[in-house]
């Protein structure tokens, strides 16, 4: 005999997601995951009851992990002497924007920032050495794994173009 009638309370880790009506024996309810630090969690589903039938509930397990990142930067181009900005954008694996973590930036193996991600992107102001006067280098961002998103890296250029000759 399938049950027909009766509420089903959905919850999350003892938060309330929602309920469902129980139709031909089941009860659906679709929800948007919030956003939770990797780990396990209880999924726990509760029959209300009815006139005809007692309450019951039944506990499932949600495990979360890191959402997959890509950080995606432009070629920079500078003046030796001058300052710039190195922005990098970071998406999670759904295309939105990521709300935290950290990205170094390195060039030649030696760090030349760290910013906090914000609102999808962390933004360094760098000013190159005269040593690299004239040379397009590769930059190396690099976001570090985190409770909520694994770590991901994107490689790109700088150009840093001479002074020019006064005469």
């Amino acid at each position: 005999v399938l049950v027909n009638g009766g509420i089903v309370v959905f919850t999350l880790n003892g938060t309330y997601l929602g309920n469902a009506t129980v139709k031909d024996g089941a009860a659906n309810y679709t929800f948007i995951m919030p956003r939770y630090p990797t780990g396990v969690y209880r999924l726990n589903a509760t029959y209300m009851g009815s006139a005809s039938y007692y309450s019951s509930n039944n506990l499932n397990y949600v495990n979360v992990t890191r959402l997959t990142s890509r950080l995606v930067t432009e070629p920079v181009h500078v003046t030796v002497g001058d300052k710039v900005n190195i922005t990098v954008y970071v998406m999670d694996e759904t295309s939105h924007y990521a709300e935290n973590g950290e990205i170094n930036i390195t060039i030649n193996g030696t760090l030349i920032g760290k910013a906090k991600v914000k609102n999808g992107s962390a933004t360094i102001e760098y000013k190159p050495p005269y040593k690299y006067s004239g040379l397009t280098l590769r930059f190396i961002a690099n976001l570090k794994a985190n409770e909520y998103y694994a770590s991901a890296y994107s490689v790109n250029n700088i150009t840093i173009s001479s002074l020019k000759d006064v005469y």
